[in-house]
């Protein structure tokens, strides 16, 4: 509970407390809390999403501190780890990096004290992607090691195991080694897409953004682009962004990365499109990742396009975004 209060503290947050949780009608109803909000993931607003899942981790913690049996407990931090982990992705979503990272933290470290390998796992999966090539923080070689300590604890079938093949199959090819990418991709392949997640990381929560088929061509199609396969990687993306996806985020992604890819190709009309496009989504949705995404494509477009008039427009679109 400490641990909770002091990042609270860290962060300019009020720290609240209920003292007297242990009761098992109590607990029922904290877990139900969590499943409803993984359930909102997929659609709710982000800053409203974080800000229900800050009071809700503040109950979870205060509950921790009360007399539990090990049944009880194990339940709770499964909840603490799930919410903590969607608080993380919503911070993220809303723009808020530093305090993402601190909830990645915490989950990973209530996830430790829970002893649950899976649990465990997943989030180390998700501290990875915080390091994804180009739109993470750019340290391929700390996802791969942090993915490594991951997959036996994950397992090698599912959607998890799927999610972190890709992740892998995307570091390998940023550091060139193409045949350890494909590989990663040929394993997400066999992995299938069975549902045997928990709570957040699932089809239904963590997973939400990911759960059509043509989510395979995605991400498949970024780690082309990583390679310098640029027509294969447009290609599959274009495959991917036909699909019909649970949340109405996901296409932001896929056009940050269509954008991405013809930046790299050399051709600025293209190029500016696809970001118009994940900007659309990113401001209908309030997904600030699209918006930083494309700032960082922005920024790595050549300094002769800046004179050109898509360019131009592009530059005013982000202007105002900002």
């Amino acid at each position: 509970m400490y641990r909770r209060h002091l990042l609270r503290m860290m962060m300019g947050l009020p720290v609240v407390t209920l003292p007297d949780l242990p009761g098992l009608d109590v607990r029922d109803a904290l877990h139900g809390t969590t499943v409803r909000l993984i359930q909102r993931y997929p659609t709710a607003a982000p800053a409203e999403l974080l800000a229900d899942a800050r009071l809700h981790l503040d109950s979870l913690t205060a509950a921790l501190g009360g007399v539990l049996g090990s049944g009880q407990r194990r339940q709770l931090l499964v909840d603490v780890v799930n919410t903590a982990s969607l608080a993380a992705t919503a911070a993220k979503v809303d723009g808020h990096p530093g305090e993402a990272a601190a909830y990645r933290v915490l989950a990973r470290e209530f996830a430790e004290e829970s002893g649950i390998k899976r649990l465990r796992g997943c989030t180390l999966l998700h501290s990875a992607c915080a390091h994804s090539p180009v739109w993470g923080g750019g340290d391929p070689l700390a996802a791969l090691e942090m993915l490594g300590t991951a997959a036996p604890l994950v397992g090698g079938r599912g959607l998890l195991a799927m999610e972190l093949a890709m992740v892998q199959a995307e570091n390998a090819a940023a550091l060139n080694r193409e045949r350890e990418a494909l590989a990663a991709v040929e394993r997400a392949v066999r992995a299938g897409v069975s549902d045997d997640g928990e709570g957040f990381f699932s089809a239904a929560g963590w997973l939400a953004d990911d759960g059509d088929p043509q989510v395979m061509a995605g991400w498949e199609g970024f780690c082309h682009l990583l390679l310098r396969r640029t027509d294969e990687g447009l290609a599959l993306l274009g495959h991917a962004l036909r699909g019909t996806h649970v949340s109405p985020r996901t296409p932001a992604l896929w056009h940050s990365n269509v954008a991405l890819g013809h930046m790299i190709a050399g051709d600025p009309e293209p190029a500016c499109q696809a970001a118009h496009q994940a900007l659309d989504v990113s401001e209908a949705t309030g997904y600030r990742v699209g918006v930083q995404r494309i700032h960082i494509v922005r920024g790595h477009m050549p300094g002769e396009w800046a004179d050109l008039q898509c360019v131009r427009e592009l530059d005013e679109r982000l202007r105002l975004a900002a």
